[in-house]
């Protein structure tokens, strides 16, 4: 595949995305004109790309489902359900095709041609509901036809990209009628003639109802390299005024060249203001680099390989950092400073850079949602919220199982029929919240339905089936709720293809401990349910403090520490309620002396970490705080797996090891153990 179909595929990909989110905006407002008129533009530009690079399947399907929008967009037509679903059948289908181009796989061709075969059946009776119109109505259509007149001048090299002139002659002959002269003085001797070149520039009268915008977008992947004029000569048809003809033909030497706005100035006399547009490619190169080109595509390989590099660039800058204080020397002392600014400012700007807005992730549970409500007959309204939160991409990957499995729980089992809804006193349409929000280091993704709940009874009767528990276990409704996350755990008495088997949840809850996450459950049976999902921001370069007990170092991440106090050891000792008093508040302190059994050489003064967890302050005890590190996290290896609080190890510039503390692992324990 050549660089250019890669281009396309990207390209298309992108629109088919944001046409299936219009599609899914336009099912709850029939009459958004504007989404409409965004639908169709985008079904263009895929037949245009479509066209253009091979892809005739797409070209094809786009052609079809642009002619019915045309007729929704030229108020011949209303918006309906059936041609929604239609719309959504054609984005799979075409998904589909960007990876079977030629429809090789038999289930796929079959599918397109089902599809083929019910686009052409509702647009005959589309056809059919327009046939029989009144004679007023063509008087009407023949007042809404304007002329232009455009000048197109092709680059010599438009070949180059398989770009063919002759089709953007053809679709914009589609429009309506035209008049096409071809300018052909610039062509050369035959002997001087090269055959990969263009050198004929095209005059072209049109006669349509379609605007200005549309009749540019035909034009869309050739305007950096032409030179495209647009004017609007006539608020009528000219190519069925007489006079306009004899004109043309009187003055028919003039044709091979660029016609003068002079030459239509007779025809002009209703055109209020004409405005012309000029395209050419220095100009228009100009106003992308201002107005449009904010961003470029880069590979997930290319980009995971930069985090890595600047992850090996800041250990060796920590290593730089130790020698030039090891050797005192003026002059490398600017240099360290000067790379270490360097590296902070890079590494940020990287970072940044693979961040991702949950968005990205969001706004594919839209269909997900639609077609699972109607798959089991409820009606739901999905709301999200905090879209715009940023998360680590390789995280964004590995969440989208999860919430899938959870998103589809709620629907499955969480959300009651419309009917059961009503006798409840619950409005019949259901409601399931998806957002996102910052608590201090990581990120939090909640996914809350107004649903039945979860019956912890039931639960916990299921458990005892399983002998998970027996009779004497008196557990806390929040442990008994965390079975539901335990492999074949169902309390589900039908199976089917969505949910039932105790397959997902055990799933979900695994791939988020993998990313050093961690999920709750909170229900009310008969209210409603909501899973979060906790999830720290980035697991790659962190700015981090750097810690120190007896001869070990640790770190923890900057942006958990809401501050540092001094800590006396006698405050330590007997201290029987693990509290500390400041500013007149008590408040639960963890020393990780005790926990790591490291009870002698202890310091008569050290020093305590106050942290926010879930709201609430809690103070973590160590020796010293040696000062800010950029930490590049590395992986433990399997057999330190599960240890409870250490996540991480990173390389400090002597080449020792600093442990990586998992705050929120250290305080979850803290509050089981209280």
């Amino acid at each position: 595949m050549n660089d250019f179909q890669k281009k396309f595929l990207e390209e298309a990909a992108d629109l088919i995305l944001n046409l299936e989110e219009n599609i899914l905006t336009l099912d709850k407002n029939f009459e958004n004109k504007e989404l409409i008129e965004e639908i169709f533009r985008t079904m263009h530009s895929l037949k245009g790309g479509g066209g253009m690079f091979g892809f005739d399947k797409i070209t094809n399907l786009t052609h079809n489902m642009e002619t019915i929008y045309d007729f929704i967009r030229s108020d011949k037509e209303k918006v309906t359900k059936e041609l929604i679903d239609l719309t959504f059948q054609s984005v799979d289908i075409l998904k589909i095709i960007l990876e079977d181009r030629n429809l090789e796989v038999k289930e796929n061709k079959i599918n397109y041609e089902i599809l083929i075969k019910k686009i052409d059946d509702f647009t005959e009776n589309i056809y059919s509901n327009n046939k029989n119109d009144n004679e007023n109505k063509k008087i009407i259509e023949k007042k809404e036809l304007k002329t232009f007149y455009i000048y197109f001048q092709t680059n010599e090299k438009i070949f180059d990209n398989g770009t063919n002139p002759i089709f953007l002659l053809e679709d914009l002959a589609e429009f309506s009628e035209t008049k096409i002269s071809p300018i052909l003085k610039k062509i050369p001797d035959f002997e001087k003639l090269d055959i990969y070149k263009s050198y004929i520039s095209w005059n072209i009268i049109l006669s349509t109802k379609e605007d200005e915008n549309h009749i540019r977008d035909i034009f869309i992947f050739v305007e950096d390299e032409s030179i495209i004029k647009i004017n609007k000569i006539s608020d009528d048809n000219l190519l069925k005024d007489e006079d306009f003809i004899s004109h043309l033909k009187t003055n028919d030497e003039i044709f091979n060249s660029e016609l003068k706005i002079e030459f239509f100035k007779k025809f002009k006399k209703n055109v209020k203001k004409p405005k012309i547009k000029i395209l050419k490619t220095k100009n228009f190169n100009e106003f992308l680099k201002k107005n449009i080109i904010s961003s470029i595509r880069v590979s997930s390989e290319k980009l995971d390989n930069l985090v890595n590099l600047i992850g090996e660039l800041v250990t060796t800058q920590a290593s730089l950092s130790l020698f030039a204080e090891q050797n005192k020397s003026n002059k490398l002392d600017i240099i360290s400073e000067n790379i270490e600014n360097l590296t902070r400012e890079l590494r940020s700007i990287v970072l940044d850079i693979s961040l991702l807005p949950l968005d990205t992730l969001f706004l594919r549970f839209k269909r997900l949602l639609r077609d699972l409500s109607e798959n089991f007959g409820k009606e739901i309204n999905f709301i999200i919220e905090g879209g715009d939160t940023e998360l680590d991409k390789n995280l964004i990957q590995t969440l989208s199982e999860p919430l899938m499995h959870i998103l589809r729980n709620a629907v499955s089992h969480g959300i009651e029929k419309p009917a059961e809804r009503i006798k409840n006193n619950k409005n019949k349409k259901g409601t399931i919240l998806l957002k996102s929000y910052h608590s201090g280091a990581n990120v939090c993704i909640e996914i809350k339905d107004d649903g039945k709940g979860i019956d912890i009874e039931n639960i916990k009767k299921k458990a005892f089936e399983k002998n998970l528990i027996n009779e004497n276990n008196n557990l806390s409704d929040e442990e008994i709720l965390n079975f539901i996350f335990y492999p074949g755990f169902s309390t589900s008495k039908k199976i089917d293809n969505i949910s039932g088997r105790g397959v997902g949840l055990d799933v979900a809850k695994k791939k988020i401990d993998d990313a050093k996450g961690e999920i709750k459950v909170y229900t009310k049976f008969g209210e409603g349910t909501s899973f979060i999902i906790k999830v720290p921001i980035t697991v790659s370069i962190i700015d981090s403090l750097l810690l120190k007990i007896d001869n070990l170092h640790f770190i923890i991440p900057l942006i958990s520490v809401e501050k540092i106090i001094s800590i006396k050891e006698e405050d330590l000792k007997n201290n029987f309620n693990s509290m500390l008093v400041y500013e007149d508040k008590k408040i639960p302190f963890f020393y990780l002396r005790k926990e790591f059994n490291l009870l002698k050489n202890i310091p008569k003064l050290q020093q305590g970490i106050i942290f926010k967890y879930e709201k609430t302050l809690y103070i973590l005890i160590i020796d010293e705080v040696l000062g800010e590190h950029q930490a590049v996290l590395k992986p433990i290896g399997k057999y330190f797996k599960n240890q409870e609080f250490i996540s991480g190890a990173s390389i400090m510039g002597d080449g020792n090891i600093a442990l990586v503390l998992d705050i929120n692992k250290i305080f979850k324990y803290f509050l089981n153990k209280k």
